[in-house]
Parts: C-alpha cells; sequence; structure tokens
C-alpha cells in the first residue's frame, strides 16, 4: 500500500521499518511528492511530501513471511493466477494472441519476477537489521 507523510529533512532512502508488538512494517522506494499547499488562518504553509511503499508482516518475521507480505500487498492470488495463464497464451505461439498482446503478457510475467527478486532483496535487507 502506498503511505503518505510529511518530509522532515531529507528523502529516506533505502529500506526502512518499524517493529510494533507482532507487526512489522517496513517502507521502502520512498520518493519526493510535490508541495501541498495547506490553507491557514491568514498564512500559507507550504509542506514536503514523501510516499512510498508501505507492507505490514503480521505475525513471524521470518524470511518466508516478509516476502510473502510484499509480495502479496501487489500480486494478491487473482493477480498472480491471470498472469500465469496469461504467460501460457502468450507462450503458446499457436494461439491467436496478436503481438502487441503477446509481449504485454510476458512483461508482465517479468515484471512480476523483478519484483519476487526485489521482495527478497528487502527481507534479506530488514532481516539483517532485525538482528
Amino acid at each position: 500500500m502506498k503511505s503518505y507523510g510529511t518530509l522532515v529533512g531529507e528523502l529516506p532512502t533505502g529500506i526502512e521499518f518499524v517493529v510494533e508488538g507482532a507487526l512489522l512494517r517496513i517502507y521502502f522506494d520512498f520518493e519526493r511528492r510535490e508541495a501541498v499547499q495547506k490553507a491557514g488562518s491568514e498564512d500559507v504553509v507550504v509542506e514536503d511530501q514523501y510516499v512510498c511503499e508501505n507492507v505490514d508482516v503480521e505475525g513471524e518475521h521470518d524470511y518466508d513471511s516478509i516476502v510473502s507480505a510484499i509480495i502479496m500487498e501487489r500480486y494478491d492470488a487473482n493477480k498472480r493466477d491471470a498472469i500465469f495463464a496469461n504467460l501460457e497464451m502468450a507462450r503458446d505461439m499457436a494461439s491467436e494472441l496478436d503481438e502487441g498482446k503477446r509481449a504485454e503478457y510476458l512483461k508482465e510475467y517479468t515484471d512480476y519476477q523483478s519484483y519476487r527478486i526485489k521482495a527478497k532483496e528487502i527481507a534479506k535487507e530488514v532481516l539483517a537489521k532485525l538482528k
């Protein structure tokens, strides 16, 4: 899920996390957002904003749980099923897919695999810092 906030100081880089009891909150992919103007009583205040990805891991804070939570936040079961079904259609050269659709399906699978690799890297970094 996306998380938004007021930027105080420098934009965070890398991965940040907070442990709140049995909940592990992981933040990554920080980006600066355009300033937001808030109307005050007579003054206009401009605040720097940020947006990042936020994944909550409940229960066990082990490698598999963290990787799974990160992947499932972006790719629920229905989306994953569609990606794999589309991949099979794209690989089937006898299917009636046009080349544009075939390329789209192959790219969505590649994007999914890239995100899985990223999730594993995030999990390793979080676990290294938790110890």
